[in-house]
């Protein structure tokens, strides 16, 4: 045995041969030889691991159909038949420092090239991103009409068509000008897929003529650029129950669908109407007016308003007050 291998064997014997730690830092060593291996493999075989290939970029961000390139370098300095492995722009160089990988046009999704230096392990994957973005995304609910009911779930989709890749691209609903709800997608698929993201909204009566969008962004690195797309405005209206309010004896009717009929005529019920009372309904409000009140006035009168979607009443109390003639 050459003395200077001997010479290190208490060397490897003191980092724990065998080791975690050990296997960690001779990976090639472990990679062709047991434990049981003799330590002349060990030495012989078992040094630092080291891939002198420099890429620049190390990360290439591309849109779909555009041209692309890397550089791959020695970065000891020394020439060395360098390669790239590539469904597109493979090459081969000898005693080269450095081999640039060049295409014209890049149109093969999920392709990842690798650079390395022949009859070595030493090789380098370039991160390749190509990516392309929709002209434009677009917002539709599930409901064939452009209405919604109170109360009542109505689901919000915001459609996203040709993109690729999808990572952490957040999707937010907006109603008007404030985030409603916010959901965030990752894909692994590398090709242009197709997204539609819903989100579940229950409407209220405050909805009324609001203004529905969502938007999309998708920051793909400082390698390369922001995707952020809004949707056209959605205008929508609630339907609801009619809402009585009453002020002195006003019967009110709101609504919020100007198209839905309003039944509110001969909408005042009592005992009796006595001939000092009269109704009048014009534009959703009922008017009952009494004048010259009496005892006979007095009683309980019901307001009544109802359409195709329900049917609410309001009642009131009515006195008369008066001072007694002695």
């Amino acid at each position: 045995m050459n003395p200077e291998h001997l010479q290190r064997v208490p060397e490897l014997l003191d980092q724990g041969w065998g080791t975690p730690a050990f296997k960690g830092r001779y990976p090639a060593c472990f990679s062709r030889f047991s434990a049981s291996s003799w330590l002349i493999h060990l030495i012989r075989l078992c040094e630092p691991t080291s891939c002198p290939i420099e890429l620049s970029p190390i990360k290439a961000v591309v849109k779909h159909g555009d041209p692309g390139s890397v550089n791959c370098s020695t970065s000891d300095g020394t020439s060395k038949e360098l390669g790239w492995e590539a469904s597109q722009g493979g090459t081969r160089k000898s005693n080269a420092t450095d081999l640039p990988w060049e295409v014209v046009s890049v149109t093969n999704w999920g392709m990842k090239p690798i650079c390395y230096i022949t009859n070595t392990d030493c090789q380098k994957t370039v991160d390749l991103v190509i990516y392309t973005f929709p002209e434009s995304i677009s917002f539709r609910s599930n409901e064939s009409n452009d209405e919604m009911t109170e109360h009542k779930a109505h689901t919000f989709i915001c459609d996203i068509f040709n993109i690729a890749p999808v990572q952490n691209l957040t999707v937010q609903w907006y109603k008007d000008d404030a985030v409603i709800h916010t959901a965030i997608l990752n894909d692994e698929t590398m090709e242009p897929t197709n997204l539609s993201p819903a989100f579940t909204f229950i409407p209220t009566r405050a909805d009324r003529h609001v203004r529905f969008r969502c938007e999309a962004r998708m920051d793909l690195g400082p390698e390369g650029p922001l995707f952020h797309a809004s949707s056209a405005e959605y205008l929508t209206d609630v339907l609801c129950k009619y809402v009585i309010k009453h002020q002195l004896l006003f019967c009110y009717n709101t609504f919020f669908n100007s198209d839905t009929s309003i039944n509110i005529s001969d909408a005042f019920s009592s005992p009796s109407l006595a001939t000092n009372v009269m109704e009048e309904t014009e534009d959703g409000v009922s008017r009952l007016m009494i004048h010259d009140a009496t005892g006979n006035n007095m009683g309980l009168y019901t307001c009544h308003a109802w359409n195709e979607h329900g049917y609410v009443s309001k009642t009131v109390t009515v006195t008369v007050q008066g001072r007694y003639l002695l």
